[in-house]
């Protein structure tokens, strides 16, 4: 059996939570200034907070945030956002739902990078948000 899911991960890759794709998004966040790195579904955190040797400016972007937090991180142009991609997302409509209130606050996202996997398989975004003229 041990061997059998050995085989599939070599095969397949790993799933969205174990990712390898977050060596390269550490490597990304920590040469992309940032006042604060907002993560925001579950289980990239952790990784990039030991990646980063406790250096980035890491918070959770997710999970019992109030209107009035979320606008203050919506509106720090030197915030950045990292949310897995919609195919890769372990808790869904996270991402989403920041997105939507940042549009209807005025702000609209700027997509900075996508990160994929050694599979080439896209696993998470990197933005920013700007004010709409």
């Amino acid at each position: 059996m041990t061997n059998e899911y050995y085989v599939q991960m070599v095969r397949n890759g790993a799933t969205a939570s174990w990712t390898d794709a977050i060596f390269p998004l550490a490597n990304y966040a920590k040469a992309t200034p940032a006042r604060q790195v907002f993560c925001l579904d579950w289980g990239m955190l952790e990784g990039l907070r030991l990646l980063s040797d406790g250096r980035l400016p890491l918070r959770q972007g997710y999970g019992g945030i109030t209107k009035a937090e979320a606008a203050a991180m919506v509106a720090d142009p030197s915030n950045i956002f990292v949310g897995h991609t919609q195919n890769a997302e372990i808790v869904r409509g996270n991402a989403e739902e920041l997105i939507q209130f940042a549009s209807e606050s005025g702000y609209s996202r700027r997509l900075l990078a996508v990160i994929s996997d050694s599979y080439g398989r896209p696993e998470f975004e990197v933005f920013r948000f700007a004010r709409e003229p």
